[in-house]
């Protein structure tokens, strides 16, 4: 089967887009964010799909590339405080110190 490239995410695929996610970037994350479960529990609860392109195989979700709109990435920041209560207060600073912005007219 081909693969195709697609705009935008389906709720189905949130969960695997998350582990692909957190596959790439759990590493650098995972000390802020807490375990694999925790930091994969965020993603899938706050994905903004409007910034992915989805690789599909038939309906499997075979990869993913997240990108910016605006001030959101591949999560949207209202998520965080749902997710992470309180703990919000320590790590949004330190997260913002791994925030990098896109050049301008990008």
């Amino acid at each position: 089967m081909a693969i195709t490239l697609s705009q935008g995410l389906r709720p189905e695929h949130y969960p695997d887009a998350a582990r692909l996610y957190w596959q790439a970037f759990g590493p650098k994350l995972e000390k802020l964010m807490g375990p694999k479960a925790r930091g994969t529990g965020f993603f899938e609860a706050g994905i903004n799909p409007d910034a992915v392109i989805s690789a599909l195989e038939g309906v499997q979700l075979m990869g993913i590339a997240a990108f910016k709109t605006g001030t959101d990435g591949f999560s949207k920041g209202g998520a965080f405080w749902r997710h992470y209560g309180i703990g919000t207060l320590w790590r949004l600073p330190l997260l913002a110190m791994l925030e990098r912005k896109a050049p301008e007219d990008t």
